[in-house]
């Protein structure tokens, strides 16, 4: 197996694990409050579309802790595990965009 092919695999995994976590979380922790509060809370569907309702839910919950004056720990992870997961994809498509341009010129 060429190391090419390794580190896109080894590229999708990270990526995988990291959304998991990140759905985790919003399941757990950030759907619950932002329902709790009575704000519009994305639905599954628009959270799989490329990350946007989760990105979204990110932003109505930190309005939310921000109109109440509270930080919890959950939304800081949140936060953290959106932009891995969003640097994670970037780096996969890069990847996959320069293994084609190398193919191509030689």
């Amino acid at each position: 197996m060429p190391l090419a092919f390794k580190l896109a695999l080894a590229g999708v995994a990270a990526y995988l694990v990291v959304i998991m976590a990140a759905m985790f979380v919003h399941g757990v922790w950030v759907g619950p409050f932002i329902a709790r509060h009575r704000a519009r809370l994305r639905g599954f569907v628009a959270a799989w579309m490329l990350g946007r309702g989760l990105i979204q839910d990110y932003y109505t919950a930190r309005r939310i802790c921000r109109e109440r004056g509270i930080r919890p720990r959950w939304l800081s992870w949140f936060g953290w595990l959106l932009l891995v997961a969003g640097l994670l994809a970037v780096g996969v498509v890069g990847f996959i965009l320069w293994c084609f341009w190398v193919e191509a010129r030689g």
